[in-house]
């Protein structure tokens, strides 16, 4: 499911928007594609390094923390 259809589906099983809830994400759905994904691109710059290529990667995920952070504070919702 698309996170923007997330406050629709828990509307539809009668949960308050302010009421706290967990979220998994399955692996083989999101995360391991979007990994492989931006191995591909970092190794078709011609970059080889695995250090590398996963300090990029660990820099990415730090940047979309840093967003999630900030929309959290923003939107109570996320939280």
């Amino acid at each position: 499911m698309h996170a923007g259809k997330l406050p629709g589906e828990l509307s539809r099983r009668g949960l308050s928007s302010a009421r706290k809830v967990w979220v998994a994400v399955d692996p083989e759905d999101e995360v391991v594609p979007g990994r492989l994904e931006a191995r591909l691109r970092v190794l078709s710059t011609g970059l080889g390094d695995d250090e590398a290529i996963d300090a990029l990667i660990e820099s990415a995920r730090e940047e979309v923390e840093r967003v999630t952070e900030a929309v959290a504070h923003q939107n109570p919702f996320w939280t």
